[in-house]
């Protein structure tokens, strides 16, 4: 990309518009040579305004005082735009071929010099002028040979920070080598020298909105194109002499987390609002007055902005900063609270039901818990064998740092045993007696076994009377073995989970009774 540093302050100010000081006292320094003016202006990216006179030419000396004191705005001009050249055209040759085409003319002879072409002026203009006069030709044949020209300047020092810049991008360039077709990429601007160029909004027509530190600045933009992306830098210098800045505001975002975890705010997690285009907030330092750790209680803290630091350089400078705090909040853990299973005999009443829990953090248990949760189940001592649902909800408990989530457990009802009329899942001593003493008296002289489940040998415990106990598989041609003389209890090894078996009782001299 071929760059041509143009350097103008394009006006369209008064006699008012820049600080009133003279030129001269920023050191306008003239150049004694053509070679040396080409040089610097090439390094300064500016132009060449060359002035040709006479030592003892009253208008060249009144020409060179308005240069140099008696106007600021042309003044700041040629301080921001141009190297200056001045010759004596008594004694230097160079002179000559700027005037080339000239038959008469007065002194003294000022041209507009691009540097990249020499001996080609850009405009040229004889006899003294006023300043006025002298700003409009320069700043008119600036406008015609720049591809990037400000507008819209204001008739005066700037009153304030903030400031729109506004100007036209041009393509049909005739310096620095343009592609007269090539379309506007975009317009990029930069304050002062410092960042990284910004883009303007627009192209042809652009703007850029920009906050001016107090006193002198310098805004520097260029015109890019598409394809062979050549560009000229324009340099305008803008004086605010004013110490008000632009607001700022720079907001924490809220930020929330569990209990339990930790967090890390970062430099990001902020807002900015009035925000010049081109400025950017790089980061902020976000203090928060706790929650931040794993073991901060559940509630809310506050997240303080401070120090921010901008992309492109101090932002106290151009900005009046607020600072504006927000809320993290620690939010409860979650706390799963299941109701563990339970079973009962049909008829039985129901246990004591119980819970497990899942969620606890930083080590905690259910020490943290005060209270406890209540327990529901739509069976009843009525209902059958089945399943039913063991409902846990909160009822008095609670905790400061964790919300409940509650899952259902279920409850299995199991059918009846046998001779178990207290439902407890076993035949006892007054149980067996109860069956016992009913089948004896209801039944011939044998009784069916109870079934108890999970048991492989069944043991019964009788009292009261003795006598022989004989039992068999099969009734229909029965067997019947001694299992002995049973004063307290008797055990049949023989049987079977799951096999029917029946007994009876003989006399102690009663052997192999018939059935």
């Amino acid at each position: 990309m071929k760059l041509n540093r143009w350097v103008c302050l394009l006006t369209l100010s008064s006699v008012s518009f820049w600080l009133s000081w003279a030129c001269a006292a920023q050191g306008l320094v003239s150049e004694p040579t053509e070679a040396r003016a080409i040089a610097r202006a090439k390094a300064e990216g500016k132009m060449i305004l060359a002035m040709f006179g006479r030592t003892h030419c009253p208008d060249c000396t009144a020409m060179e005082g308005i240069l140099q004191k008696t106007n600021p705005p042309l003044c700041q001009w040629l301080q921001a735009s141009c190297v200056p050249w001045k010759a004596n055209i008594d004694t230097s040759t160079e002179w000559q071929r700027y005037a080339t085409g000239l038959r008469a003319f007065s002194l003294p002879l000022i041209c507009l010099v691009d540097p990249a072409k020499p001996g080609a002026p850009l405009g040229r203009w004889t006899g003294l002028m006023t300043a006025k006069t002298f700003l409009h030709h320069l700043q008119g044949q600036a406008q015609k040979c720049l591809p990037l020209v400000v507008t819209n300047l204001p008739p005066g020092p700037l009153d304030g920070a903030c400031f729109v810049v506004q100007g036209i991008a041009q393509v049909n360039a005739t310096m620095g080598g343009a592609v007269p077709t090539a379309t506007i990429e975009r317009v990029l601007w930069r304050l002062n020298g410092t960042g990284l160029f910004q883009p303007a909004t627009g192209t042809t027509n652009w703007s850029a909105q920009v906050s001016l530190p107090h006193g002198t600045n310098v805004f520097e933009s260029y015109v890019e194109y598409e394809g062979a992306r050549n560009s000229w830098t324009n340099r305008v210098t803008l004086v605010n002499l004013s110490s008000g800045k632009c607001p700022l505001t720079i907001t924490a975002h809220p930020r929330t987390k569990p209990y339990g975890t930790t967090l890390e705010l970062g430099t990001d997690a902020f807002g900015a609002a009035g925000l010049l285009p081109g400025d950017a907030v790089a980061a902020v330092t976000l203090t928060a007055s706790g929650g931040l750790e794993a073991t901060d209680a559940v509630g809310e803290y506050s997240i303080t902005p401070s120090a921010a630091i901008g992309s492109c350089g101090p932002l106290e400078e151009r900005y009046s900063m607020t600072y504006v705090a927000s809320t993290l909040t620690v939010e409860k853990a979650v706390l799963r609270i299941t109701a563990n299973d339970a079973t009962r005999q049909a008829g039985a009443s129901h246990p004591a039901f119980t819970a497990s829990y899942e969620g606890f953090v930083n080590g905690e248990d259910v020490s943290v818990l005060s209270g406890s949760p209540s327990f529901t189940t739509t069976a009843t001592s009525e209902s059958g064998p089945g399943e039913y649902p063991i409902t846990v909800t909160q009822g008095t408990l609670h905790a400061a740092n964790y919300h409940f989530i509650f899952v259902p457990g279920t409850l299995t009802v199991s059918p009846s045993l046998a001779g178990d009329t207290n439902h407890d899942g076993q035949v006892d001593q007054e149980e067996l007696n109860a069956v016992l003493a009913n089948y004896w008296a209801t039944s011939p002289p044998y009784i069916h076994r109870i079934a108890v489940t999970g048991q492989t040998n069944f043991v019964f415990t009788v009292t009261n009377f003795t006598f022989v106990v004989q039992s068999t598989t099969n009734l229909a041609d029965p067997d019947w073995q001694d299992l002995g003389e049973a004063v307290f209890q008797f055990t049949d090894p023989r049987t079977v989970f799951g096999e029917r078996c029946y007994y009876r009782l003989v006399a102690p001299h009663t052997q192999n009774p018939s059935r």
